[in-house]
């Protein structure tokens, strides 16, 4: 939680499960340091203290793979489904393109947009005060074709 992209994805997460019943948090403070095998040491835990696990959410797609390794390795990982976040085609893409994870999110970053947004402004047109990027579901249903796209 020492990175403003870690307080925002979690500040995210939260927004909306906070408002959802029957959900619990069972690792919601556990830093996997945005590394893989961190999240794995921290799903076996999770898995040898919990009986039902619904579904593991992991701040970047190495700690939800990590989370995915961690309950294949305990013959669990079909019991729950995995959600990454930044979709990266050569890990999250993929992984979701193997069935290993369930989902990812492409969590746009603001640099080509900024930059589109600054070009506006000095060819003095409107710019708006607020800018909201899209963000990007990758199931398996699109996620081949973003491999493809990327020359995967």
């Amino acid at each position: 939680m020492g990175t403003q992209p870690a307080h925002d994805r979690h500040d995210g997460f939260h927004e909306f499960t906070d408002k959802e019943p029957g959900i619990k948090n069972l690792l919601d403070q556990q830093s996997g340091d945005w590394k893989q095998d961190q999240a794995y040491n921290i799903m076996a835990t999770a898995l040898r203290n919990n009986e039902k696990i619904d579904l593991v959410y992991g701040h970047n797609d190495p700690m939800a793979y990590g989370a995915y390794l961690a309950a294949k390795d305990a013959g669990r990982e079909k019991e729950m489904k995995f959600i990454g976040i930044d979709a990266l085609p050569g890990e999250g893409v993929t992984w979701v393109n193997n069935g290993e994870l369930t989902a990812t999110f492409l969590h746009a970053t603001p640099g080509a947009e900024g930059l589109r947004q600054a070009i506006k402004f000095l060819n003095g047109e409107k710019v708006e005060k607020t800018v909201t990027l899209d963000t990007m579901k990758v199931t398996k249903e699109n996620a081949g074709q973003i491999m493809k796209d990327n020359g995967l």
